[in-house]
């Protein structure tokens, strides 16, 4: 929905702004991290458990805490727990909490296994990455690094901010990526993490069996978010006729297309066609796939894409102003471009 776009919009700008201006009173990380955990009625009691049970391992794991401690400039992350389900149904079960060794590691694990679950309602996804972002500006942190981790079992089916939206709200706030992890074999879920809802510097989105699968997965992730490691990367770009050069990660060169005015741009952050057509032919000949089916036992699908308000009317790119690709943060406040003109 256009106001729901708007106000999304709007909250990243001020999340960009506090930042900025809290910058010097905060602990140095070299990761802030919001682990984004689905609640929503699919997940059962035991499925739940695996879950909670699979994050308090990953954190008593050595692998995760040795890699925290030797993996940047200051050793050290700050992290924190949100359980998410339907449009209004977000929580900080576990707060902000600074993780430099193996005590540390294990008492947020340990925090992490005490947490009750608050919600057992729709999936609310780009609601809950619109709740998400904020929180890095409101901590007592620094990071190098700004990184999401969303997971979930079901496609968006409820609110009115959509996870294209809320990703691209993030990114302009300064978040460095946002990872997905899939759990379960539903293609069409995979399908909208992919298109919607990872983005930014090396995304990635890894896909488990079932809950069963959980645990290891969520080990092998966190080990690659606490010390990434750089995706080849392709250049796209050099057709005739285009202005600038962008380079990305190889995991979201699929979602490149030639955008307005003869810049490339990534989907995340494509400006739609307005509503007088002005955002260039290439954009218009290659629309956004619709969103995959949310239908799920259970829960009630959210309307098509297409029925939904386009973006506002006016001028290509006046929708995220002074932006190429995407904004990418060195440090806490400071927005940088990844395109060179």
């Amino acid at each position: 929905m256009r106001y729901a776009k708007y106000v999304v919009m709007m909250g990243a700008v001020l999340a960009a702004l506090a930042s900025s201006a809290r910058a010097n009173a905060a602990t140095p990380v070299d990761l802030e991290l919001i682990l984004l955990v689905d609640v929503s009625g699919s997940v059962d009691t035991n499925e739940f458990n695996l879950q909670r049970q699979g994050y308090r391992d990953a954190f008593y794991n050595s692998a995760v805490y040795n890699g925290i401690m030797a993996g940047g400039t200051y050793n050290q992350i700050a992290a924190t727990l949100v359980y998410w389900s339907g449009a209004a149904q977000q929580q900080q079960a576990v707060g902000w909490t600074l993780i430099s060794d193996e005590a540390t590691s294990k008492a947020f694990g340990d925090a992490i296994l005490a947490a009750a679950r608050p919600y057992n309602g729709m999936t609310g996804l780009g609601e809950a990455m619109a709740y998400a972002y904020p929180l890095f500006a409101s901590n007592a942190y620094d990071g190098t690094r700004l990184v999401i981790d969303v997971s979930g079992d079901g496609a968006d089916n409820d609110g009115s901010i959509d996870p294209e939206d809320a990703r691209a709200a993030a990114l302009l706030a300064g978040v460095t990526t946002i990872n997905g992890l899939v759990i379960g074999t539903d293609s069409s879920v995979l399908a909208e993490y992919t298109n919607n809802v990872i983005g930014g510097t090396n995304p990635f989105v890894d896909q488990v069996n079932s809950f069963d699968d959980f645990g290891a997965a969520i080990q092998d992730k966190l080990a690659k978010e606490i010390n990434p490691i750089p995706e080849p990367m392709t250049m796209l770009g050099l057709a005739m006729g285009v202005s600038g050069l962008v380079v990305t990660s190889a995991v979201a060169a699929g979602n490149q297309r030639l955008a307005c005015r003869g810049r490339a741009s990534p989907d995340y952050l494509r400006p739609a066609v307005d509503d007088a057509g002005r955002c260039g032919a290439a954009v218009a000949a290659a629309p956004t796939p619709a969103r995959p089916s949310a239908a799920r036992a259970g829960k009630a699908a959210k309307g098509p894409m297409a029925s939904r308000p386009g973006t506002p009317t006016g001028s290509c790119g006046t929708r995220f102003a002074g932006r190429g690709t995407g904004p990418q943060r060195g440090s806490r406040g400071k927005i940088s471009e990844n395109v060179t003109t």
